[in-house]
């Protein structure tokens, strides 16, 4: 998967690959990459990503100001979503995205929910998987195979990005990164379609084993909560995650998330309209300290919203997730975010002949 920096490994090439894969990966291939993006998060540098009282990496992740950064919202199963912000050539810039991250011109946050799809035909798709679920998975179980290969494959694009470009590539978490189905420690059962957090763990049981439901569950327990830029003028930083949160959070609750389960279901459960007033203002000025705007929009997804962002919070918290839609937020160095000009639309690859 490369290491940190590595211009002899090509995310595009690699990313390509992963996209368009037909069937579930090896066993094996997915548990080394798995093992390997847990041990790159559980080793993040402090600079990028304050530790909590315990010394491990906090659940907040802080990008340079000095370079941009894109901001993606949901995945949902879409590894073509991945590979079009990696093939995506910032105005200006003269290279994809792929490319400024392994120079370290560039930075990219994902919001989480990589798995669970949930655009066109997501719904039927469910529906048919649900019937196998029942079965017990048996082999092939066509609508979940399709439905696991998707989201596998999102999976591993996002964790060898999180091998290869530390510091530069984070990946939020969100409700629906609960591989495992736990319902604890922040964490509840995503049931949208059909039943997609059990059915999902069922499937990779059935297929991989209970040591892969763990494995997942070590990664995802790593994922940071929050992201931020630093060292930005007052008035043009930025912060995200991946829902609002719901109400205000203090710095050693986000740092010490791991025992704090109250923080992690604030900042990946709350509903459209459900956050307490001024949580965002709040938090931001907690944070100052950390080096974090206090006067800086924040960016989340999470729930449906109609219209290409919705605003939230007096225009503080800027929400971009849309089923289907392939919205990224690029936040410029030496300026304040404009959604109207700096929110768009990513063209989604097909498979290439």
């Amino acid at each position: 998967m490369g290491r940190a920096g590595n211009l002899g490994w090509d995310a595009l090439a690699a990313a390509r690959e992963l996209a368009f894969a037909a069937c579930p990966p090896a066993a094996a291939a997915l548990r080394k990459e798995l093992a390997a993006a847990t041990l790159t998060l559980r080793q993040s540098d402090a600079a990028y990503r304050p530790p909590g009282p315990s010394g491990t990496p906090g659940g907040l992740v802080r990008f340079d100001a000095d370079r941009p950064v894109m901001v993606l919202a949901d995945v949902h199963a879409r590894p073509g979503y991945l590979l079009a912000a990696l093939e995506y050539e910032p105005p200006g810039s003269g290279a994809a995205m792929a490319s400024l991250l392994a120079e370290g011109r560039a930075g990219l946050c994902v919001l989480g929910d990589v798995l669970h799809s949930e655009g066109r035909g997501a719904r039927q798709r469910w529906s048919r998987a649900y019937e196998e679920y029942l079965r017990g998975y048996p082999e092939p179980s066509p609508a979940m195979d399709s439905e696991m290969s998707a989201a596998l494959a999102a999976l591993r694009i996002v964790l060898a990005l999180t091998v290869a470009f530390p510091g530069r590539f984070a990946c939020l978490k969100g409700n629906h990164d609960n591989l495992a189905a736990v319902d604890g420690d922040g964490d509840r059962l995503a049931i949208k379609f059909a039943h997609e957090t059990p059915m999902a763990a069922a499937w990779m049981r059935s297929r991989y084993g209970q040591d892969m439901l763990a494995a997942a569950r070590e990664y995802e327990r790593s994922l940071p909560l929050m992201a931020a830029g630093t060292g930005r003028p007052r008035g043009m930083g930025w912060a995200a995650s991946h829902a609002e949160p719901a109400r205000a959070l203090d710095a050693d609750g986000i740092l010490g998330y791991h025992d704090r389960p109250d923080v992690v279901y604030s900042l990946i459960w709350t509903d459209n309209g459900s956050a307490e007033n001024d949580s965002v203002r709040d938090t931001l000025a907690v944070l100052e300290p950390l080096g974090i705007d206090p006067d800086g929009v924040w960016l989340g997804g999470h729930r449906h919203v109609d219209g290409r962002w919705a605003a939230r919070q007096g225009g503080r918290f800027l929400q971009i997730h849309g089923y289907g839609q392939t919205r990224a937020a690029l936040i410029p160095p030496g300026r304040r975010f404009d959604p109207n000009r700096d929110i768009i639309d990513l063209e989604e690859p097909r498979p290439r002949c």
